[in-house]
């Protein structure tokens, strides 16, 4: 997060959402908009960096990015000389799903402001990036407006809980049924707090979305120094 808070950004609206960051301390509440902007950079730093990177068999099914035709040899002159190529793997399987393994690796580039990774082409829109930082600001841009989308213009209005919700579903009825059968059988949406790999753990896949796809049956909190003061929920 400290490297998302020094960039230089010259949007107003952008900058408007990177002061949500100014004093977050990274606790995941569902009403926290600090919390919903930090998970839609990551996301789109996941795609950015990684994700358009990807062959479209592990890509979510749906996401389109413009690549070389696969026959092409020479340099490409212009963006009109690339084709579409569309991702294959369901939202709950893609790549990358932004969990520990992602943050893992993500640690071991974000020093290095040079590397490879943080490459990313132009598109009719944008600049290519070459930098962490440049990379950074896109993904910092493309969540602003992700999330102006998704929650409105006011960032003060923005809760992480109102992105990462869970419904459930009726495992038979629930997802082809008539409408009115699965208003009966399926449950939801809730607006819940966490992420893939906080302590409140409540799972989602940033390749897809944004959705709650696992909530885990059991919890438990141990104090080692007080055993009798350990608590647990099932």
């Amino acid at each position: 997060m400290p490297y998302l808070l020094k960039i230089d950004v010259p949007d107003a609206d952008v900058r408007e959402a990177q002061k949500l960051l100014e004093g977050w301390d990274g606790t995941q509440e569902p009403d926290s908009a600090a919390a919903a902007y930090f998970n839609g950079v990551w996301r789109n730093v996941l795609k950015l960096a990684f994700g358009n990177k990807l062959p479209k068999e592990v890509r979510v099914k749906g996401d389109c990015i413009t690549v070389r035709p696969a026959d092409s040899t020479g340099p490409i002159d212009s963006l009109e000389d690339l084709v579409s190529e569309c991702g294959q793997r369901s939202a709950e399987t893609a790549q990358p799903d932004g969990g520990d393994r992602w943050f893992e690796v993500t640690s071991k580039i974000v020093k290095d402001e040079d590397n490879g990774w943080w490459h990313s082409p132009a598109t009719r829109t944008e600049k290519a990036t070459t930098t962490r930082d440049g990379l950074l600001l896109r993904a910092m841009t493309d969540a602003r407006w992700e999330l102006t989308a998704k929650l409105g213009k006011d960032v003060s209005t923005w809760s992480w809980g109102r992105l990462h919700q869970l419904t459930l579903k009726n495992q038979t009825l629930g997802s082809d049924g008539p409408g009115a059968v699965q208003w009966l059988l399926n449950r939801g949406p809730w607006n819940l707090g966490g992420g893939e790999a906080a302590v409140n753990a409540t799972g989602w896949n940033a390749a897809g979305g944004y959705d709650v796809m696992w909530v885990p049956s059991m919890r438990m909190v141990v104090n080692v120094g007080d055993w009798d003061k350990s608590a647990g929920s099932i």
